[in-house]
């Protein structure tokens, strides 16, 4: 195993004294203890994981044959409209991530701020209050965790509170626990956009949302249509990513059970579940079954059966505690499982197939197919050997004479720290970086993550194969994710990244097109659109956070600029390699600034060049600021509001007479969020904020 790989095992999942193979016993032994023959099916366990083949979730690594903590990685629960049912919900839900689960709600049951509380004649809360209270639940418990708590809230589009849903995030770090999606089904993208908008809660309260997105009954007015709904969905897509949609009637018509609705998924969105119940996880790792050009599909047959009995058997070893035991209990009526792969991309560099190509396409559909036949023929057999799940009574498989062990068979997860312990790419997503710059604590000059399948076929196949996220097409991403999801039960977890550039037409485009493909869900993100930065690739530009050494003489240029304090005088300057990497700006006698103030600023931002930080970003966060007690002073081609939105103007100035290029100042080079972990930075990808070096993952 690879420095990487160990270090994420030593920091968050080896037991004390532990190495990978006394991992791999530890879980196979735990795996097995219920089977008749047990060295025989710990031995079988023990293979697929130790050589890499297959993993379940982290939280079966972490706990099998240690505690009695839960080995599922998803949950869904309820939440009533009461206080009492509320603050329940918000218990169970930070006991469930204590244990390192994450959760998924739908807020519809909560009444909408247009309602009041009956006992205090005063507004309802609404979902976005009683979102607060499990977010902020899952913030103290996961203190005592390995893993960060993370929720899905989901609302109907038809919720009367659904505008301020969608806008509820569009502040960063506003209810950083929770992923949102808005549920709707699948025709509402296709009606016409000037349809006055309907919405409702229970059976009394139904009407309409006025321009400013406020309940009224009364139609005598500007009222809300389909379309300005859609519009507000692109707007925070495009903002920051959320929210993401759902569609409800396509996971209900996919729904085994007949008399169970689904209403949510986990955090990530790949597991659509009724309240209280439970999924673990796993995935093939493809990689290992590419042998000169093509998947062993005979190879990889072998190992989804055993991995099949594998995840079967947590269903019975899974241990809630007993103020929890609604979700053993519901757990155990459905068996859910979900057997889903990782290194998708690598596997695709080892065939010498660009993501996104038809090729690709056909490979997904093949793969899915073929991993779908076998887990359904294993729990046929399970069936066989311990007899169907209990209320396969209620569900389709009845109606067809077919007895089947698990509800569910097959999901796309997302595999952020499983894949990193594979040494693979995560889940279907493309490679984000082909070469990755690692930051370490002991080293300013870190050290290189290669991506496998590159490392071992670039010299191979012609470049044009080795694609990175960016580009791949918003058309191709949907086209892999609809054949994943063709042959998948649950969902599929995946984002479709696109680059900076792309307009919220591009956005209104793609979701037209979703009635078309057989998805059940859209994650939606622009790159650079948070304050979140895809890692930088090795010859892309300098680490950021190691500060660069002074030349000993550096060229400037000084200019004059007429601001409401007086005369400033900016000198900017240059390193050798024409990379701007200082600011000095002083005010004649007239000035009235705080020279320390002023003196602290030149600091500041020539420190933050020297350290790579990006001068887009820089400029967009002086570029603006207004004096209070001042007028601005107006200038040629504009005016300056302050003396700091002076020297942003100036910096653009030089920037463009050393370049020749308009310097963007939009979103695109925002400041890297640091990983909490491993201080490197993360990426949004399979639906969530993730670490590419560690693991580690907003959504646990």
């Amino acid at each position: 195993m690879t420095d990487q790989q160990l270090d994420l095992l030593k920091r968050g999942y080896f037991r004390r004294g532990e190495n990978w193979s006394k991992l791999c016993r530890r879980v196979a032994d735990a795996v097995a203890s219920g089977e008749t023959d047990k060295k025989k099916w710990s031995d079988a366990f023990y293979s697929i994981m130790h050589e890499l083949y297959f993993l379940p979730n982290t939280p079966t690594l972490v706990n099998a044959g240690v505690t009695n903590n839960s080995l599922a990685a998803c949950y869904v629960v309820d939440i009533g409209d009461s206080l009492n049912e509320i603050m329940n919900t918000a218990t169970m839900v930070g006991k469930i991530q204590k244990f390192g689960g994450g959760t998924g709600l739908s807020y519809d049951p909560i009444r909408p701020t247009c309602m009041n509380v009956k006992s205090t004649g005063r507004p309802a809360c609404g979902p976005i209050g009683a979102m607060r209270v499990v977010n902020t639940s899952s913030a103290v418990f996961e203190q005592g965790s390995k893993r960060n708590g993370a929720n899905m809230a989901v609302l109907n589009v038809h919720h009367p509170d659904i505008c301020s849903f969608i806008r509820c995030k569009r502040t960063e770090g506003i209810l950083s626990n929770v992923n949102i999606s808005v549920s709707m089904n699948e025709d509402f993208l296709t009606k016409k956009q000037d349809a006055v908008h309907e919405v409702w809660w229970g059976k009394n309260t139904k009407g309409y949302l006025d321009a400013e997105g406020n309940f009224t009954k009364h139609k005598n007015r500007k009222l809300m249509t389909v379309g300005d709904i859609i519009d507000m969905i692109v707007d925070g897509m495009y903002a920051n990513g959320e929210p993401g949609i759902i569609f409800l009637d396509r996971m209900n018509n996919d729904n085994k059970i007949k008399n169970v609705k689904i209403v949510s998924t986990n955090p990530c969105g790949e597991v659509p579940l009724f309240a209280y119940e439970s999924c673990n996880l796993g995935s093939i790792n493809l990689y290992k079954f590419v042998k000169d050009g093509k998947i062993d599909y005979t190879g990889m047959s072998g190992v989804v059966r055993v991995a099949t009995r594998f995840l079967d058997n947590i269903v019975d070893l899974n241990r809630m505690p007993d103020d929890l035991v609604i979700v053993s209990d519901t757990t155990k009526k459905y068996r859910k499982i979900g057997m889903g792969v990782m290194g998708f991309a690598d596997t695709l560099y080892a065939m010498g197939i660009r993501y996104g190509s038809e090729d690709s396409v056909a490979v997904a559909s093949d793969v899915m197919r073929s991993i779908k036949e076998s887990v359904f023929e294993e729990s046929k057999e399970l069936a066989k050997e311990k007899g169907s799940f209990p209320e396969i009574k209620n569900s389709t498989y009845k109606d067809n004479k077919i007895s089947v062990r698990n509800a569910t068979l097959t999901t796309i997860a997302p595999t952020g720290s499983i894949s990193i312990i594979a040494g693979v790419s995560a889940g279907i997503e493309p490679v984000f970086k082909r070469k990755m710059k690692v930051n370490t604590s002991d080293s300013n000059n870190g050290y290189v993550i290669e991506s496998v399948g590159y490392h071992d076929y670039k010299d191979k196949y012609n470049s044009d194969v080795f694609v990175e996220a960016n580009d791949v097409s918003i058309e191709e991403h949907l086209k892999i994710q609809s054949a994943f999801q063709q042959y998948t039960d649950n969902a599929v977890s995946k984002t479709i990244n696109a680059p900076n550039n792309t307009t919220k037409e591009e956005i209104h485009s793609m979701l037209k097109s979703l009635y078309r493909k057989s998805i059940k869900g859209v994650t939606f993100y622009r790159d650079g659109s948070r304050s979140v930065q895809a890692v930088s690739g090795v010859g892309e530009s300098a680490a950021r956070g190691s500060r660069k050494a002074r030349d000993s003489i550096e060229e400037g240029v000084t200019f004059k600029r007429d601001v409401a304090c007086g005369t400033m005088y900016i000198t900017i300057n240059q390193d050798s390699s024409g990379r701007i990497n200082e600011v000095f700006a002083t005010l004649g006698k007239g000035g009235s600034c705080n020279y320390s103030f002023l003196e602290s600023m030149n600091r500041v931002i020539s420190v933050a060049l020297q350290c790579g930080a990006p001068i887009e970003q820089m400029i967009k966060q002086m570029r603006g600021i207004r004096c209070s007690n001042i007028q601005p002073k107006f200038a040629k081609g504009g005016e300056y509001l302050s003396c700091s939105d002076a020297i942003a103007k100036t910096m653009i100035d030089r920037y463009e007479q050393l370049t020749n290029k308009r310097i963007n100042t939009e979103d695109k080079d925002q400041i890297a969020q640091k990983c909490p972990d491993c201080n490197n930075i993360v990426v949004f990808t399979e639906r969530c904020r993730k670490c590419m070096v560690c693991g580690w993952s907003l959504c646990g």
